[in-house]
């Protein structure tokens, strides 16, 4: 088969004439190539058998008895004979079912077809054995130059591939440098890594320029001596920074904290410092974080600490009910004083509605004015009769809008002061008036009063009708009076 027909060129018009060997007599070639070097063994045997490949598997061994040999082959059958013996030194590596492209020693049998064997004829067939002899090892230099050829191509593609990536890798890493160093110029937070070596020493390996402006020192002093930083700690603060950074170190876990430090000019500036730790190679801990200046936000709770102190005495010690309510009519605050009044724990008024609270009918008078509270945006004033748990109360009433912090309506505000005694007190003094009034009537009794002061005179409906005069149809005054006394009887009275 080695010497198969093949094409060839030849002048025109002329018809090439080809020799073609017909006579069926074998004879096999075993090689095995070193990708190490490119030294060949080869043997020719008359046939193609475990016998024979066990043979050639020794000369291969024993032409190298000192080396390592792994021997890589395909799967045909005399390559896998189980009485094979291997020599100590030969460990041979099949390749996977057909995939004979895997194993480059195959392009020299196609090289030494295609180059040195077609179209010839052999007088016998130790010529051929001959002619391979001698062509087995041009073929195989020409297919080992080609290999080598591809080989260095793919080399030099895969350096140009590394080397386009390296230099991504440089491009990226400059980019992302340049990009850090802007947000580091502009950023008001302080960025910085710490670290606590497995001797215990503290340091701040890096840290921007801002940190110059929390801490009396340099970031390069930092970057030797890390304690610089924690002695600036207040000293009421001070052990629970550290219980706090020992708590990240041994769980790995995010540290965050709130802390005040002194500066000599600034004075106390409150911190807050976030970082994610990593446990180092060498046993140290090592931290990437920011920290920030907190103290505007700290002054400004403590303010709002104090106003909802102050706003939870007022509400807590006021004897009047002051409550707060959102869009949908739900309280969200109650005083106690209201839940006196209304006869519920606070727990069961806050977040409920007024149905779920009062009679049905005086909670839509309720939802009625929050409404139009809501609505026109306006103060409120108004007398309410309450009814809960059987008991009927009148407040005097105060209702405005509850806005936020642009102005948009949000609910309602509103304060109850509790005027059933004085109502009381006034319908007492209503029905005392109207009993004096149905005796003095009864009684033909007139009552008048005189206020010195402003010289305005009052008197009953009996009064005017002593004198013949019809109510309110003059004004009253002493001199009216005297006027009206007889002439003879004036000077007495």
């Amino acid at each position: 088969r080695i010497s198969d027909t093949r094409r060839c060129w030849a002048p025109k018009p002329l018809r090439p004439v080809c020799q073609a060997m017909i006579t069926q007599e074998y004879t096999y070639a075993y090689a095995a190539v070193s990708v190490a070097d490119g030294q060949m063994d080869s043997l020719i045997l008359p046939h193609v058998n475990g016998a024979c490949m066990q043979l050639f598997l020794d000369e291969v061994a024993s032409r190298y008895p000192h080396e390592r040999i792994v021997m890589v082959l395909d799967g045909a059958g005399w390559h896998q004979t189980e009485s094979m013996q291997l020599a100590p030194n030969l460990t041979l590596l099949p390749l996977p079912p057909y995939a004979p492209e895997l194993n480059p020693v195959e392009h020299i049998w196609d090289e030494l077809r295609e180059k040195y064997f077609h179209n010839r004829v052999f007088d016998s067939l130790d010529a051929l054995e001959d002619h391979l002899r001698i062509y087995e090892r041009w073929g195989f230099i020409a297919i080992t130059a080609t290999l080598l050829f591809f080989l260095l191509k793919k080399h030099s593609e895969r350096e140009q591939t590394r080397q386009r990536e390296r230099d991504a890798d440089v491009l990226q890493r400059n980019q992302l440098e340049q990009h850090f160093a802007k947000l580091n110029a502009i950023t008001p937070n302080v960025i910085y890594t710490f670290r606590i070596g497995a001797d215990g020493r503290v340091t701040f390996p890096f840290a921007n320029r801002k940190i110059e402006d929390f801490l009396p020192v340099s970031a390069e002093s930092l970057a030797l001596d890390g304690t610089l930083a924690i002695t600036a700690i207040h000293e009421e603060d001070r052990a629970l920074f550290m219980a706090a950074v020992e708590e990240s170190r041994l769980a790995l876990t995010p540290y965050r904290q709130e802390f005040r430090i002194c500066h000599p000019q600034r004075g106390v500036i409150w911190i807050e410092a976030h970082s994610m730790p990593e446990r180092e190679s060498t046993g140290g801990t090592l931290w990437y974080g920011f920290f920030r200046d907190v103290t505007r936000r700290k002054i400004a709770e403590a303010r709002l600490r104090e106003s909802e102190g102050l706003f939870r005495s007022v509400t807590e010690q006021s004897t009047d009910a002051i409550f707060v309510k959102d869009r949908d009519s739900r309280y969200l605050l109650f005083n106690k004083a209201g839940a006196d009044y209304v006869g519920r724990p606070l727990e069961e008024i806050l977040g409920k509605r007024a149905n779920e609270i009062f009679e049905a009918e005086c909670a839509a008078r309720i939802d009625a004015r929050d409404k139009q509270v809501m609505e026109t945006g306006e103060v409120l004033t108004h007398e309410e009769t309450i009814t809960s748990n059987g008991s009927e109360r009148i407040f005097y009433g105060m209702k405005a809008p509850y806005r936020d912090s642009a102005g948009k309506i949000i609910g309602t505000i509103g304060i109850w002061r509790d005027i059933t005694e004085r109502k009381r007190a006034q319908e007492a003094m209503r029905l005392n008036e109207e009993r004096l009034r149905l005796a003095a009537d009864a009684a033909w009794l007139g009552t008048w009063d005189w206020d010195i002061r402003i010289d305005r005179v009052h008197w009953s409906s009996q009064v005017w009708a002593f004198f013949g005069v019809e109510p309110d149809s003059t004004k009253l005054n002493f001199d009216f009076f005297k006027s009206a006394i007889h002439p003879e009887d004036r000077e007495r009275v």
